[in-house]
């Protein structure tokens, strides 16, 4: 019998985003397994949806306004010329500093308790870290409910932040690690480090790769015996390219295109 899952997170219906992608993917997975999925997340500013997710929307949503999003479009319409690097690092050493964890700051007090009393199983998705907050909370007025959190990246070890948001996510990612109930990352690797770093919580510390949305089947009309591919990431210590390269060398060893 399925449960009644409650799946919060901060990306869910924005377009550009690949942890909306993520998001979605995974809460079509479980209700194609047989579970009632409700999603939980932020009321997000036109601007920023993606009418492709909205129009294919196949479970219950609830939006919660958060004012400070509102702002949002005024922020970007704000233009950086181009080679400002200093008013670009400027900008968002000022946003880190003030939105902690993030710009879904204060998100968990917006919630009333008693309106998610009835669900199995709690599960809070990031990035935006803010859903792990509304998570903390849920499970504190319930603690006999199971939290699963997801992470798509890890927060101390992140690349991307500033050296004063590492030391306020250093004590808060330990404290919310802590009161899951399972932890999910969607990199091998990113399980191994956090395991190490915390060798106390690896027993409940899993690996589950990222999942795409729909299947796309196209046609290539060109006629050659090779395919060109681009990567257009960053690469760093944590994000790795070998597994890429090795599932082509793999793809190569049993197909007649190389």
């Amino acid at each position: 019998m399925g449960k009644r899952i409650l799946f919060i997170t901060t990306s869910f219906e924005q377009k550009a985003n690949s942890a909306a992608i993520r998001n979605n993917a995974l809460v079509k997975g479980l209700i194609e397994i047989g579970h009632d999925v409700t999603v939980l997340t932020p009321a997000w500013p036109e601007h920023l949806l993606s009418h492709y997710f909205i129009s294919s929307e196949k479970c219950k949503i609830i939006r919660i306004e958060i004012p400070r999003l509102n702002k949002l479009k005024v922020i970007h319409s704000i233009k950086i010329k181009k080679g400002d690097k200093l008013f670009s690092k400027i900008k968002k050493f000022i946003r880190e500093l003030i939105f902690f964890p993030d710009l879904c700051k204060g998100w968990e007090k917006s919630i009333n308790i008693n309106d998610y009393k009835d669900f199995d199983l709690i599960i809070s998705s990031s990035d935006l870290k803010s859903s792990h907050y509304v998570g903390e909370k849920l499970k504190y007025a319930f603690p006999k409910k199971t939290w699963i959190q997801i992470w798509g990246d890890p927060w101390y070890f992140d690349k991307g932040i500033n050296y004063i948001s590492k030391i306020r996510a250093k004590k808060r990612e330990k404290e919310l690690l802590n009161k899951a109930d399972k932890i999910i990352y969607t990199s091998e690797i990113t399980r191994k480090i956090i395991s190490n770093h915390n060798p106390k919580l690896k027993n409940k510390i899993y690996y589950i790769s990222r999942s795409y949305y729909t299947e796309v089947r196209k046609n290539l009309s060109f006629k050659r015996d090779y395919y060109r591919i681009i990567y257009t990431g960053t690469l760093y210590q944590e994000r790795h390219f070998e597994f890429f390269l090795e599932a082509i060398d793999i793809y190569n060893l049993y197909s007649n295109k190389t």
